[in-house]
């Protein structure tokens, strides 16, 4: 109970919890007038998913608390200003970056979630995988669908499934940086004052 000394409630000990791990994030050079948008991106979306990996019980609180300490402001204005170097028009860059991390909320979620089902049911990972590999690998449509996943399943070491995880998030990621550069090309395209998207008005643009 001492804590409360210092906290007036629950609700803000919580908040002080996510701004203080948000001290691990590190943020790119932003005075590098040469550096890529895209490899900054990627280096604080990496960190991003890492912290959360790191401390999985911080996924389960983003969703309920704003979080707006120190920590996480310094991340979110250094986010801010690598979007303002990408070329994406500025009305579109809020909804980029929500696109971004809540993909990475969602995948760190899940994998949050796992871990937990894996100590309520007293199988290692490892083991978890095992059972699923039991299921589809011998399975014609499964190998000829997801062929390179079911290669790293046949394998099932911890080794070979945090492969499988990683390549899956770096492709997402790609994927999202890919949607950005599309924005980024299609508002060019259309020229000043058309943004070929919906805008943040809410208003529908015609291709």
């Amino acid at each position: 109970m001492s804590v409360y000394w210092y906290v007036d409630t629950k609700d803000d000990l919580m908040e002080l919890a996510l701004d203080e791990i948000c001290a691990e994030l590190s943020t790119p050079d932003l005075t590098d007038e040469d550096a890529d948008w895209r490899d900054q991106l990627r280096g604080l979306a990496t960190d991003y998913r890492d912290l959360l990996l790191a401390h999985p019980w911080a996924t389960q609180l983003l969703g309920r608390y704003l979080n707006l300490g120190p920590r996480s402001m310094t991340f979110a204005e250094s986010t801010l200003v690598v979007m303002a170097r990408s070329g994406v028009a500025p009305e579109m860059r809020t909804g980029s970056l929500a696109a971004l991390f809540q993909f990475i909320y969602g995948f760190c979620t899940i994998e949050a979630l796992h871990q937990e089902r894996f100590r309520a049911s007293g199988v290692s990972m490892e083991e978890y995988f095992q059972q699923v590999r039991e299921l589809v690998v011998d399975r014609p449509d499964f190998t000829e669908n997801y062929g390179h996943a079911g290669e790293l399943l046949r394998d099932g070491s911890a080794e070979a499934i945090a492969t499988m995880r990683e390549r899956t998030f770096d492709i997402a990621l790609e994927t999202v940086i890919a949607g950005m550069e599309a924005l980024r090309d299609r508002s060019e395209a259309a020229g000043p004052g058309e943004s070929g998207e919906s805008g943040e008005s809410g208003e529908s643009g015609k291709a």
